[in-house]
């Protein structure tokens, strides 16, 4: 169930805090995992064509390979922004062995396009997941020449485990359909011409650990001179502390109870525990101290219910956040100015002190990816699930800095040491806006910008 990305911007005014599972940049420093896994994505081809080639189904940051050749038009430089493989010398290489071009780009969206193409010879591209974007690959690549046969790429000396990608482009023949990969690897996009003009051929292998790795020669029926490129994509390294690191700021969620809240590479944090009192409350907190969330604010979180043990209410399992920990809701002992925002309902005390269960006019449903949003502006709020409306709240306190810890995950501490109502399922985002409330409109554009990533 790996997750992709939208392709438009989230609402970025008032955003103080921006917790996101599914970027690298907020889950970097998380120690839970000490690496990625680069994952094949997919890949699109055409020959004999200058219109522009588009590579669809990708995630923000997928690493996307580009390959052209020719038996004697030039290459091009592909547009836009797309930079030369190193390692592979000058690119496009236009030396008619050939005429080839190697070059890479990392995707922004849900897709990657190559223009400023000739309509001669063969383009194609690659995409692959969970590349370092800022050391794509391990070594330099290497490229081999030869004469009378199929391409055959050379050693390449790694200096970690990596994604080995070998490249043959063939001149004059065309044999696309004969091609096979080389023993151990995985065939990816393969493409000819059909003016005898040339074939290009990739394929992809995992290399476990660092060190030599000769794919060997691609197979098939062609026999004339060729280029042989092998490339290793460096995987990305998680290293550190149990941080959610912020994107916007440097108020940071800590994870508590690490076996309990266990990261997910695919882009989301795995609750464990589920609802019920123990001494070992899984959650991510957030400095109380840090953030003031005033009389206007909203909070949206991206969830998924785990459907084995459906929460009942936010006591009892299901809480999203918690602005309230060290206060016992029962009694209503302790932080009278808490707030809990869960499954099913918002409690909070009003402005007499009085406790307040709003539950919604519909739960969401299980084993389903929501959006939750809480919109409050000057002590009256709005829940919406997926932009709908499903709750309105009057009367709500301001919350300042002291106003109990900020918790992810989790409903309340007791007498600080047992935890109740502990999240069970997922939860992917996590984003506050302090000063704003989001209108409908806004809600519906953070929904559309992230809807992709999770199937919706």
């Amino acid at each position: 169930m790996a997750l992709t990305h939208g392709t438009l911007p989230t609402i970025t005014d008032g955003l103080v805090i921006s917790l996101d599972a599914g970027n690298v940049k907020s889950i970097g420093n998380y120690s839970a995992s000490s690496s990625s896994t680069i994952t094949y994505v997919g890949g699109t081809s055409q020959d004999d064509s200058s219109s522009d080639l588009t590579l669809t189904g990708l995630q923000s940051g997928d690493l996307v390979l580009f390959y052209s050749a020719s038996d004697s038009v030039n290459r091009n430089t592909p547009s836009s922004g797309w930079t030369a493989i190193p390692g592979l010398g000058t690119q496009p290489d236009n030396d008619n062995n050939p005429d080839s071009a190697a070059f890479y780009k990392f995707s922004t969206g849900t897709s990657v396009t190559a223009g400023n193409l000739d309509d001669d010879g063969v383009h194609v591209m690659i995409a692959f997941r969970g590349v370092d974007s800022s050391n794509p690959f391990n070594v330099n690549s290497v490229e081999t020449f030869g004469f009378f046969g199929m391409p055959n790429p050379t050693t390449i000396t790694t200096t970690d485990g990596c994604m080995i990608v070998a490249v043959g482009l063939l001149d004059d023949d065309d044999v696309a359909s004969s091609v096979t990969a080389p023993s151990g690897y995985t065939l990816a996009v393969v493409d000819d011409t059909s003016s005898s003009d040339c074939t290009v051929m990739t394929a992809y292998k995992t290399q476990t650990s660092a060190g030599s790795e000769n794919p060997g020669a691609f197979g098939g029926s062609g026999s004339d001179t060729y280029k042989a490129q092998t490339n290793a994509l460096q995987k990305i390294t998680i290293s550190g502390t149990e941080t959610w690191t912020n994107l916007v700021g440097s108020i940071n969620g800590t994870i508590t109870n690490s076996s309990e809240v266990v990261f997910n590479s695919d882009g989301w944090f795995d609750w464990t525990d589920g609802p019920g009192s123990d001494t070992t409350g899984g959650y991510v907190s957030l400095p109380n101290t840090a953030v003031t969330l005033g009389a206007t604010y909203t909070i949206e979180v991206w969830n998924y219910y785990d459907a084995s043990s459906p929460p009942q209410a936010p006591w009892t399992g299901g809480n999203l956040w918690t602005n309230s920990a060290e206060d016992d809701w029962s009694t209503g002992a302790g932080n009278n100015n808490g707030l809990l925002f869960g499954y099913n309902s918002v409690v909070y005390r009003n402005t007499s002190g009085t406790e307040i269960e709003v539950d919604y006019s519909s739960n969401p449903t299980t084993q389903v990816w929501h959006q939750h949003v809480l919109v409050v502006d000057s002590g009256s709020g709005t829940v919406y699930v997926d932009k709908t409306s499903v709750a309105s709240l009057s009367n709500m306190r301001t919350l300042g800095q002291s106003n109990g810890t900020l918790g992810i995950g989790i409903a309340d501490k007791i007498g600080g040491s047992d935890y109740r109502g502990e999240y069970l399922g997922f939860i992917s985002v996590v984003k506050v806006y302090v000063g704003k409330a989001l209108t409908l409109s806004e809600i519906t554009q953070n929904y559309n910008a992230l809807k992709d990533r999770y199937g919706i």
